[in-house]
Parts: structure tokens; C-alpha cells; sequence
């Protein structure tokens, strides 16, 4: 008998344990979603005509991992976190996967076009 008691006790307990992280992770994410600091990332799409796409960094991570180059994350992540509070955009130069690449961020001709589109949005 007192095995019995001693299972309702344990699945009551996991019961209660499941809601709680059910209700905290909803919280730190709504907490997330408020919050955003840190560099802001762009895809260069298109270098010819300085076409770029915002994305999430978590987003950008699915991707990359999904295309099984996540050492490239990390140098983007490096790049975002020595960025600050700053936009940095990010190519996949001879389709070899999304890298940040500091050459090309000072390339006159790519950083007068991410200028221009960064301008684009804020008007």
C-alpha cells in the first residue's frame, strides 16, 4: 500500500514540477521579446545591387547548423558581440555558407551599400 501512495506522490509531484517550467519559460520569453540588445544582423543577398535581409540571430543559427556549418556561428556571434549595439551583415560568398566576413564589412563599395539599405529602414 504504501507503494501506491508513494507513486501518486511522485506523478503528483512531476505534475506540479511540468507546470511550473511550462510558466517560467513562458515568462523569460515574453521577457526576451522586449529586450533586444546586441547587434542587429543582415543577409547580404545580392551584392550587386546592395539587396540585404534582416534576420534573428537564433534564426540565422537554425540555418547555419541546419546546413551543418555551425563553426561559422561562432565567428558570427564573435563578430556580433565585438559589433555592440551595431548592425553587421553577414554573405555567402561562392555559396560556401553564411560567414561574417571584416573585409568585406569595410569594402567601400558593399559598406556604401549596407549604409544606404540600413537608411532605407529607418525612413
Amino acid at each position: 500500500m504504501s507503494k501506491a501512495v508513494l507513486g501518486g506522490s511522485v506523478f503528483a509531484g512531476t505534475g506540479v514540477g511540468a507546470g511550473s517550467a511550462v510558466l517560467t519559460s513562458s515568462k523569460s520569453v515574453s521577457s526576451k521579446s522586449t529586450v533586444r540588445k546586441g547587434c542587429r544582423i543582415h543577409k547580404l543577398m545580392k551584392s550587386s545591387d546592395g539587396s540585404f535581409e534582416r534576420i534573428e540571430k537564433e534564426e540565422l543559427e537554425q540555418e547555419i547548423l541546419g546546413l551543418r556549418q555551425g563553426n561559422f556561428f561562432k565567428q558570427i556571434k564573435d563578430a556580433c558581440e565585438a559589433a555592440g549595439d551595431k548592425d553587421i551583415f553577414v554573405s555567402n560568398k561562392d555559396s560556401k555558407g553564411w560567414q561574417y566576413d571584416e573585409t568585406e564589412q569595410n569594402k567601400q563599395d558593399l559598406k556604401s551599400k549596407f549604409e544606404k539599405y540600413l537608411n532605407g529602414l529607418s525612413s
